[in-house]
């Protein structure tokens, strides 16, 4: 689960690039760009940690009541969308920091 979280990382820094030069050209907003971007993630998310559980579970032969296999679930899915939301968003937070200290800085020159 934790190589999936690794992954994503790498994949908010690809696009940083990308986000730099449409912001600059003032082509969207900062939360228009997040939530387009959680909404289009939150389906494989979804889907990925599903498929881990369903395989992980079973195989490490917990216990096999239907209720603590939907708990088990339940609890990863909300904490790996618990982690994909604050990576994102704490990125992007320190994005436009880092932007505004810029423009801070320009404007004092």
């Amino acid at each position: 689960m934790m190589m999936m979280m690794m992954m994503m990382t790498g994949a908010v820094t690809d696009d940083t690039g990308v986000f730099t030069r449409e912001r600059a050209a003032g082509l969207y907003r900062l939360s228009a760009y997040y939530l387009a971007v959680m909404t289009t993630e939150i389906p494989v998310t979804f889907i990925l940690t599903s498929v881990f559980v369903v395989v992980v579970y079973w195989m490490v032969n917990l216990m096999p009541a239907a209720s603590n296999f939907v708990a088990h679930w339940m609890i990863l899915e909300l904490s790996t969308f618990t982690a994909q939301v604050t990576c994102r968003l704490s990125n992007r937070l320190s994005f436009c920091h880092k932007n505004m200290s810029e423009k801070d800085d320009a404007n004092i020159r």
